[in-house]
């Protein structure tokens, strides 16, 4: 009697223990930021999404709280209450922008710089919300695409699995640009902790 509860005690530890292990594996794990980076930027875990339009590149790609940096930008939670993206625009793999004639730079600038947070909307179980903040990341034309940060508050996002996230045409010809992403590949990405000191 007793050799059979050992071995029924066993046999339930074993599958916790294998029940256990199944689950971790479901969920990445990283030991530094430049393995997330990597991750991130690997199109089949689904947190970049692109559209090419003519010869415009478009990416919205998803910038988890552990790879923020301490800026003016960033608020004292350090992104706990938040979920961000960054939208990078480029043509012929140089930024969109600088290619515009001067009186169309400027206007697209401004819109750039003050006005998309009226433009872009994040759309969950059809409930659409506008950004938090959009904050323009000049590079001064020696990067390979203009960059947007763009934050929405979580307390905001209605629950449901899938995002669609519309960047309204702003001028440059490309019509309404929309990126699809599941939440729970992003809410696995969100509650890892990784030791920002390492690199």
């Amino acid at each position: 009697m007793n050799i059979q509860r050992v071995v029924n005690n066993f046999i339930l530890i074993l599958g916790l223990s294998v029940t256990g292990a199944l689950i971790s594996s479901c969920k990445p794990s990283f030991q530094n930021k430049t393995e997330l980076i990597s991750y991130i930027q690997d199109a089949d875990n689904g947190l970049v999404q692109s559209e090419q339009i003519g010869d415009i590149h478009a990416d919205l790609v998803y910038r988890p709280k552990q790879l923020l940096q301490q800026n003016k930008n960033q608020r004292k939670d350090n992104g706990r209450d938040k979920i961000y993206f960054v939208l990078r625009l480029s043509a012929n793999n140089k930024e969109v922008f600088r290619q515009l004639d001067f009186s169309k730079y400027s206007e697209i600038i401004q819109t750039f710089s003050f006005r998309m947070n009226e433009l872009i909307t994040l759309t969950s179980s059809g409930k659409s919300i506008n950004p938090k903040g959009c904050y323009y990341q000049p590079t001064y034309g020696v990067g390979h695409a203009n960059e947007l940060l763009i934050s929405f508050e979580k307390k905001n996002i209605t629950n449901g699995n899938n995002w669609l996230i519309r960047v309204n045409e702003f001028g440059l010809g490309t019509g309404d640009l929309l990126f699809r992403f599941d939440s729970k590949e992003i809410q696995k990405i969100d509650k890892i902790k990784i030791d920002n000191s390492l690199n």
